[in-house]
């Protein structure tokens, strides 16, 4: 028998040879074209141009099932995980089904299902500008236009005037987008994992404001919480409420966002029945000793996972995405010199051009560290961040028009 994966990412971001090495069994990896010699070691590799995208991933595995009969199907990434349990149901195997899938990758399907138990801003899915102007008409301004199926605010929109209301009449259409009523105060991130139908981890931290804000230039921050917070307790108590509500998976990691209102009140944003992107798996990595992708790899295969016996943290930990700026990138860091950073990622080198942040996680690089208790983690952000200021250095490109580079 063997395992499909499902990977859109590098090679230097997943291990499935590694993690299900004890299985013994053949492992066949589907991923994007460009990474397609970047996994020697796996059985079988098949890679497919326009992956996120393109029908032949599902029909290939079918076809393949007949000369490879497959066991279990792994999807880590958003953009795989519907295709993911199609596969399963053709082929009548265990794992998270459509239904599911659909109500963790719909935010519509998901409000629906939450919004008479759980507090939910007043959303509607769009068509066309006449569904979003009788939306304007009934709640006002400010609002958020998003894709039903985002992800890392990806094609976000707060909608705070008229004139950027009118920027989106102007699209006509609006298919696959919805809009919600902007709630005002702090987002809090949950994450977590969930073995054999039970919460058996819960992380929870706490965003600047740079996540919608993105194009800002802010840079997006995340700091986790001790379990001690009456915040971490709310947050959890909220989010296991919403597990309970929808048809969540037997194993699987997960992703949720909760609004803190100025009133004090707790409003959901979404979830997702996948690993948090922009480094906050290594956060929890480094604060409870769990890789998620790991453990939800080796859960939804029968292996066994050990986990913490409680939910206290070893260090507190937060991650800072180093915004991109518009120009030319001339001078970049090469390593941290501090030893509470723990994991340094730059995705930019000197020469590079930037036209700005697509994305919230679409960055110059991003930096781990920790701290022994909340305090000290401020402290040392203050410090990163003063030390990023001095060697990440920007050159508009008409400079390097002028200078004749």
């Amino acid at each position: 028998m063997a395992i499909l994966i499902l990977n859109r990412f590098p090679a230097k971001l997943v291990f499935f040879k590694e993690w299900l090495q004890e299985l013994g069994e053949e492992l066949i990896l589907f991923t994007p074209s460009y990474y397609e010699q970047d996994f020697p070691e796996y059985d079988v590799v098949r890679g497919f141009e326009n992956y996120v995208y393109s029908s032949l991933v599902e029909i290939e595995a079918l076809h393949l099932h007949q000369e490879r009969p497959i066991r279990r199907v792994l999807a880590l990434d958003e953009s795989d995980i519907l295709r993911a349990a199609r596969i399963r149901e053709r082929l009548g195997l265990p794992g998270q089904d459509v239904a599911s899938a659909e109500a963790y990758r719909d935010k519509v399907v998901m409000k629906g299902l939450l919004a008479d138990r759980v507090q939910c801003p007043p959303y509607r899915r769009l068509e066309t500008g006449v569904d979003l102007y009788e939306f304007v008409q009934e709640h006002g301004l400010p609002l958020v236009v998003k894709p039903v199926d985002g992800m890392g605010a990806m094609n976000t929109t707060v909608v705070r005037t008229e004139a950027d209301l009118q920027l989106l009449y102007r699209k006509g259409r609006l298919t696959g987008m919805m809009v919600e009523v902007y709630v005002p105060g702090d987002m809090y991130e949950i994450d977590g994992l969930v073995a054999h139908g039970r919460v058996e981890l819960v992380s929870v931290g706490i965003y600047n404001d740079a996540c919608l804000n993105y194009q800002e230039n802010e840079g997006l921050y995340i700091e986790l919480l001790h379990p001690n917070e009456e915040m971490y307790q709310r947050m959890r108590a909220m989010t296991e409420q919403v597990l309970a509500i929808l048809p969540t998976p037997e194993h699987t990691s997960f992703h949720c966002e909760i609004f803190h209102t100025p009133d004090d009140e707790l409003v959901f944003c979404e979830i997702a029945s996948r690993t948090a992107g922009g480094r906050i798996s290594e956060c929890v990595r480094q604060a409870y000793g769990v890789e998620l992708d790991e453990a939800w790899s080796k859960l939804s295969c029968g292996l066994n996972v050990p986990l913490p016996e409680t939910n206290e943290p070893r260090v507190l930990s937060a991650v800072y995405l180093i915004p991109k700026q518009v120009g030319r990138l001339v001078g970049m860091i090469d390593s941290f010199p501090f030893d509470w950073v723990k994991e340094y990622q730059p995705r930019m080198q000197p020469g590079m051009v930037s036209k700005g942040q697509l994305a919230a996680a679409d960055t110059v690089g991003s930096v781990v560290f920790v701290a022994k208790d909340r305090a000290e983690l401020e402290a040392r952000y203050a410090e990163l961040l003063a030390y990023i200021e001095q060697h990440v250095i920007w050159a508009a490109e008409e400079e390097r028009v002028e200078s004749g580079q």
